[in-house]
């Protein structure tokens, strides 16, 4: 396993109110410098802990003819706590949740991090209401000197509704190991 980095460690023990003021600050992260990497993810949210969706695994690969040039995947990963594995698994197998890797959409009531890659869930059919079709994530670099640390914030949207879930924290692992069958 990959160590952990301090500012990794720093984001996932920070308050709403430190990680909302960190988002806004955030960098625009390069989606090709995504594409071909898994990363450690952290759910920081309260009720992440008893649904066991603490951590996971988040990947980037790149499309040659896909809707977006980037896409990627959420692994689900059993609970262990911060130091320990991200072992690949749990209820209902460990992938799921395809999306598509672009900016914000403009005039939208979701487009309210400008500074963020927008990663889309809705916009692939294969997702259910239960892989995360109802996800959509914004994603930033916080600190320009760690471009392998990234913060992200997840949003529900149900019919008009958009409503803030969880914050979450990232950090590259290793590459991505899946068949471009897996990848769509």
């Amino acid at each position: 396993m990959t160590a952990l980095k301090a500012l990794y460690r720093r984001l996932c023990r920070s308050s709403n109110a430190e990680l909302e003021k960190i988002l806004a600050a955030g960098a625009l992260p390069d989606a090709t410098q995504l594409a071909g990497w898994e990363f450690y993810g952290y759910n920081t949210g309260a009720i992440a802990g008893p649904l066991g969706i603490r951590k996971f695994k988040k990947g980037f690969y790149r499309r040659e003819n896909g809707r977006t040039p980037v896409g990627g995947y959420n692994c689900k990963v059993r609970p262990t706590p911060l130091d320990g594995p991200w072992v690949n698994g749990g209820a209902g197998g460990a992938y799921q949740g395809y999306y598509d890797v672009r900016p914000p959409p403009e005039g939208s009531p979701i487009a309210e991090h400008p500074n963020a890659l927008y990663l889309d869930y809705g916009s692939d059919p294969t997702n259910s209401f239960f892989s995360g079709s109802f996800l959509r994530d914004f994603l930033v670099q916080p600190d320009p000197q760690e471009p392998d640390v990234l913060l992200g914030k997840a949003y529900a949207k149900v019919g008009p509704l958009v409503l803030p879930v969880s914050f979450f924290v990232l950090q590259r692992a290793n590459p991505v190991t899946q068949p471009a069958s897996f990848l769509h």
